[in-house]
């Protein structure tokens, strides 16, 4: 097989980086060890992407966007965590649905892998077909015909494969992701429907941010989030939930909310430091910490700190948390907030989560990404750890 496959001026690297980890499984609620093999896909407009061949223990196969990504921040929007493609067992063989996402029904901007005709795949690349079937396809066509499918996605296009090891389902991923989004990222931005922007988390920003000149607890919220500044609504309560689910009752053991907290800590931890605020809705308004106090063993704010730190010492270290994160309760719009100050990490810091483990966070821009492995080897390896011995 030749290094590179090419369509265009699209390349995709045929010779994986091979890694190990854990990964979430939604139907499971629980993290499974797996592999993940890594490829390297770059296009026009400074496209550097990469795209992970996922397999767990479970026996669960999906392919989807890595994290480190340059280029079009349309394109990372919709292709970040979303539009993976997975790879089921059927007695006919290893399948995977072949969809060119569309403007989704309900939210436009938001694409949805959705039915598509030969045309419409065939816009991706002429040759797709050939391509699939040289690369590990042993049949292309409806999932009627192909395994005999009788529920309503039985008009969709599939493949079917006799091995899921072969290269066919990364190859897919590129064609009707990669290629197919920037495509389709092309028509907008001559359409005026979208903004010539860019985004790179494939290596640290040479240019660092600076921090907010305030200290001030009202002008930093009304800041708004940034590298140095993060608002989360709760450590445990789940709002969204609470709204949809009349049953609800906060479970701290289980919920994923408190995640969102480990990562942000985390992240500031890798980059350059910032402040975290628990109890401060997206928009910057005060919700307050009172719900998720009364869940804890004391019911009162010392309760909460201390159950707040063991939290981030279970998941991070403790040594790392006790030098580097202080947390405070001042008022904002009247009501009691938390206040988590993060200083830079002398050192790599890795964390658990509940989907994940020993995982590499860092802030880029007003966001916490994950980073690969091979990602994070490079920015450890170029980001400035300071001289931990000046402290």
């Amino acid at each position: 097989m030749p290094e590179e496959v090419s369509v265009g001026d699209f390349h995709l690297s045929t010779e994986p980086i091979n890694s190990t980890g854990g990964w979430f499984v939604r139907e499971l609620d629980k993290v499974v060890d797996g592999s993940v093999r890594i490829y390297n896909a770059t296009g026009p407009r400074d496209l550097m992407m990469e795209i992970h061949y996922i397999e767990l223990n479970s026996g669960h196969k999906w392919v989807v966007a890595g994290e480190a990504f340059n280029g079009p921040k349309w394109v990372f929007g919709q292709l970040n965590g979303r539009l993976r493609i997975s790879v089921i067992e059927k007695p006919e063989g290893f399948v995977l649905d072949l969809t060119i996402p569309k403007p989704g029904s309900r939210k436009k901007e938001v694409y949805t892998a959705s039915r598509s005709s030969v045309e419409e795949l065939s816009r991706a690349s002429k040759n797709m077909f050939t391509m699939l079937h040289d690369n590990g396809a042993r049949a292309i066509g409806t999932r009627a015909d192909t395994i005999g499918d009788t529920s309503s996605r039985r008009g969709f296009m599939n493949m079917v494969m006799d091995s899921p090891d072969c290269f066919a389902p990364v190859l897919a991923y590129f064609l009707t992701r990669t290629v197919a989004m920037s495509q389709e990222y092309e028509s907008l931005l001559s359409a005026g429907q979208v903004e010539d922007e860019t985004v790179s988390h494939y290596a640290e920003h040479r240019a660092k941010p600076s921090p907010p000149k305030s200290d001030d607890v009202t002008s930093m919220i009304a800041g708004g989030e940034s590298a140095f500044v993060e608002f989360k609504p709760a450590v445990w309560f789940d709002k969204r939930r609470s709204d949809n689910d009349p049953n609800y009752r906060i479970n701290k053991s289980t919920t994923r909310v408190k995640n969102k907290i480990i990562r942000t800590v985390a992240g500031f931890l890798n980059a350059e430091g910032g402040t975290l605020f628990i109890g401060v809705s997206d928009d910057g308004n005060a919700y307050g910490i009172q719900t998720d106090v009364e869940v804890t063993a004391r019911g009162d704010l010392d309760g909460y700190e201390l159950e707040l730190f063991a939290l981030l010492t279970n998941s991070i270290s403790t040594d790392m948390v006790a030098r580097k994160v202080r947390v405070t309760f001042p008022k904002f719009q009247g009501i009691t907030i938390c206040r988590v100050d993060v200083d830079r990490s002398d050192e790599p810091v890795f964390a658990n989560t509940t989907r994940v483990r020993d995982a590499f966070f860092v802030r880029i821009g007003n966001s916490t990404q994950t980073m690969s492995v091979q990602s994070a080897m490079s920015y450890v390896k170029n980001h400035d750890w300071g001289d931990p011995d000046s402290e």
